[in-house]
């Protein structure tokens, strides 16, 4: 039973990864270039900070705030907002399904953060 939870969270770590990096490869044709971390690199350190988080969710959460800070670079009160939005959702809905967190929560918390300090 173990085994398939590992392996479950191993896939939808990797659907989270490819979910992010889509949607930073969107967001970066509309901005300015500025020198990122490669992907890899960004990747490598979020992962590393985030499997110690104690649920599926909580780890989808922390990766997907972690790819945003490094790999997109938002000014700090979009980051803020961000993390401060999908924190709410997460505690308020509970969900079961790590990658909505990270498509859902952290996405659209981004997508409206974005927008409201551009307005």
């Amino acid at each position: 039973m173990a085994a398939i939870d590992s392996k479950r969270m191993i896939i939808t770590l990797m659907v989270l990864m490819m979910v992010v990096l889509a949607q930073g490869q969107t967001d970066l044709a509309l901005v300015p270039p500025a020198p990122k971390p490669k992907t890899g690199r960004c990747v490598k350190r979020c992962l590393y900070k985030c499997i110690w988080k104690l649920s599926p969710q909580r780890i989808a959460l922390c990766f997907g705030l972690c790819m945003i800070g490094c790999k997109l670079r938002p000014p700090q009160g979009v980051y803020k907002c961000t993390s401060d939005c999908a924190n709410s959702l997460l505690n308020t809905y509970n969900p079961t399904d790590a990658e909505k967190v990270l498509e859902i929560f952290v996405g659209s918390c981004y997508k409206s953060c974005k927008h409201k300090k551009n307005h």
